[in-house]
């Protein structure tokens, strides 16, 4: 059992988990580790992080996880802007998030009901 290495689906679903129950510290610590051990990592690991970071209110390591992305030759998808949209929208940052939107329009990235609904809703909490 020595040689028995995980996946990188693995990786994937044990960082999935760190986050959901709050850890994406924890996430952020394996996926560097899985890196110097020699795994590749893929751009759904980094969608996690930036997800989860966003999903617990830490822009700033969301947007490190984001930038970094093109470090290890991975360009950020829809998923990956829309994370980072949805985690600006949410407290209110919402010039920040329609800048963003440019990006990914200027990009040619598709935008899905997903972007456009956590759009609406950050523009909606804003009205009241």
């Amino acid at each position: 059992m020595g040689n028995c290495k995980p996946s990188i689906r693995t990786i994937n679903g044990l960082m999935e988990g760190l986050w959901r129950v709050g850890k994406s510290y924890k996430a952020l610590l394996l996926l560097r580790r899985v890196g110097h051990n020699g795994l590749l990592r893929d751009r759904v690991s980094y969608n996690i992080l930036v997800d989860g970071f966003c999903k617990e209110s830490e822009l700033n390591m969301a947007f490190d996880t984001f930038n970094s992305m093109n470090s290890v030759g991975l360009e950020p998808d829809g998923f990956t802007f829309t994370a980072i949209i949805d985690g600006l929208c949410k407290p209110g940052i919402l010039e920040e998030a329609n800048g963003i939107l440019g990006s990914m329009v200027n990009k040619g990235i598709f935008l899905d009901e997903i972007t456009f609904s956590a759009l609406i809703d950050g523009h909606c909490k804003g009205c009241w």
